[in-house]
C-alpha cells in the first residue's frame, strides 16, 4: 500500500542554543487575537492559533477545576467563571464569536481537566515511588492531594479505572495527530499537497477522492527514510484495502457520494455507526450536524426556542382546561336532562297528583 511521498528532510538547525524546557503549567504572558472561528467555535484564524487555544485551555482545566470532582457537570459555576475569566485574559475575539468559543474551549478544558486526574492517579496513586505531586503541580495543596488520594486508592475505584483502561484498548484505530486534532492538521496537509503538485509528485493518499476519508488515512500514516509510507496498524491497513475497495465500486457506478449518512464511505469502511457527538476524519468535537453538512437534509431538526416551547407548553394547558370544563358541563347537563326525564315520568304516571301540586303551587302566598 505504499505510495511515494515527500522525502524527509534530515537536515538540522546550526543553533547550539539550548532549548528551554517545555512546560505544560504556565500561560503566556502575552494576548492573541482570534479573528475567526469555525461552526463547532475552534479558532480557525490567524495561523496557528489552535494551537494555543489548545494549550492555554489544557493549563486552565488542570488549574482551575478541583481534581476532587467526579464530573464536569459537578464543577462549581464559582469555578468555571473563574476559568472563562482567566481564557478571556490571553484572548481577544469577535463579541459575536463568544457563545460558540465559550462552549469549544470548555470543551477542550473539561477533556484536559480529566485527562490530568487519570495522568495524577496512574503516575502518583498506582505509583508508590513517586507518592508526592507538589513539585510538579505546585498548585495542588497537600489536604486536596490526601483526599484525591483517598478517593482514588480503594478497591472500587481501581476497579473502575482498569474497567475504562480496557475500554480504551478497543479503540482500534488511534490516530497520531497529537492534541490538535485534525483541524490542527488542516493547514499542514494543505501545504503538503500544494508542494506535491509542484514537485508532480503523488498526493498522500490521493486516490481518496473524498476530504473526510483521507483525513482519516493521513492521521494513521508514517513515513520511510525513503520518503514512502505506510501504516503500522494492520486495522488500519485493513480499513484502507476497504476504502479503495468502496471507492472502486463507487466510481464504476458513476456515483458522486451516498445517498445516505449511514452509507457513507468511510462509515461502511469502518463497519460501526458514527457517533453523533464527533465526526471520523474530522473530530472528536465535531457533531454530525457540523460534520456531515451534505446531509443535514434527511434529519428532522430537533431543536426550538424558548419561545415556541412555552407556546406548545401554553396550547396544551389550554387544551386541557377545555377538555375538563366540557367534560364537567356535559355531566351537568346530563344530569338535568335526567331529572327532567323524570319528572315528566312521574306527571304521565300520576296525572292529578301533578295538577295537584300545581295548583298549590300558584295558591302559595309569594
Amino acid at each position: 500500500m505504499s505510495q511515494q511521498g515527500e522525502p524527509i528532510s534530515t537536515t538540522t538547525s546550526g543553533s547550539s542554543r539550548a532549548r528551554t524546557p517545555r512546560t505544560g503549567n504556565k500561560i503566556p504572558k502575552e494576548r492573541f487575537r482570534i479573528t475567526a472561528v469555525d461552526a463547532v467555535g475552534l479558532p480557525t484564524s490567524p495561523r496557528k492559533i489552535l494551537s494555543r487555544f489548545r494549550s492555554i485551555c489544557g493549563v486552565i482545566g488542570r488549574q482551575k477545576f478541583s481534581i476532587l470532582q467526579d464530573d464536569i457537570k459537578l464543577v462549581p459555576a464559582a469555578e468555571k467563571d473563574i476559568a472563562w475569566l482567566t481564557f478571556k485574559e490571553s484572548f481577544d475575539y469577535p463579541a459575536e464569536h463568544e457563545d460558540h468559543l465559550r462552549r469549544a474551549a470548555f470543551k477542550v478544558i473539561g477533556n484536559a481537566w480529566k485527562n490530568f486526574k487519570t495522568k495524577l492517579v496512574g503516575e502518583f496513586v498506582y505509583n508508590p515511588a513517586n507518592p508526592d505531586p507538589g513539585e510538579k503541580f505546585p498548585w495542588i495543596t497537600e489536604q486536596v492531594w490526601e483526599e484525591f488520594h483517598a478517593k482514588k486508592s480503594p478497591p472500587q475505584s481501581r476497579a473502575r479505572s482498569e474497567a475504562y483502561r480496557l475500554l480504551q484498548t478497543r479503540n482500534q484505530h488511534p490516530h497520531q495527530l497529537g492534541t490538535a486534532g485534525y483541524a490542527g492538521k488542516e493547514e499542514e496537509w494543505q501545504r503538503d499537497d500544494e508542494e506535491a503538485e509542484e514537485s508532480c509528485t503523488p498526493l498522500v493518499f490521493g486516490d481518496i477522492p473524498h476530504p473526510r476519508v483521507r483525513n482519516w488515512a493521513r492521521a494513521r500514516y508514517q513515513k520511510n527514510d525513503d520518503g514512502t509510507i505506510f501504516m503500522p496498524n494492520a486495522e488500519d491497513q485493513r480499513v484502507y484495502k476497504a476504502i479503495k475497495e468502496l471507492v472502486a465500486e463507487q466510481q464504476a457506478s458513476h456515483e458522486a457520494c451516498s445517498q445516505r449518512r449511514e452509507d457513507d464511505l468511510l462509515t461502511n469502511a469502518l463497519g460501526n455507526k458514527e457517533h453523533r457527538g464527533r465526526t471520523r476524519g474530522v473530530g472528536s468535537s465535531v457533531p454530525c450536524k457540523y460534520g456531515f453538512p451534505d446531509y443535514a437534509w434527511q434529519y428532522k431538526k430537533r431543536t426550538s426556542n424558548k419561545a415556541e416551547k412555552d407556546a406548545r407548553l401554553e396550547a396544551k394547558i389550554r387544551a386541557s382546561i377545555r377538555a375538563e370544563l366540557t367534560s364537567e358541563f356535559d355531566e351537568k347537563l346530563e344530569s338535568m336532562r335526567a331529572k327532567i326525564r323524570q319528572e315528566i315520568r312521574e306527571e304521565q304516571q300520576n296525572p292529578q297528583a301533578a295538577a295537584a301540586a300545581a295548583h298549590e303551587e300558584l295558591e302559595s302566598p309569594t
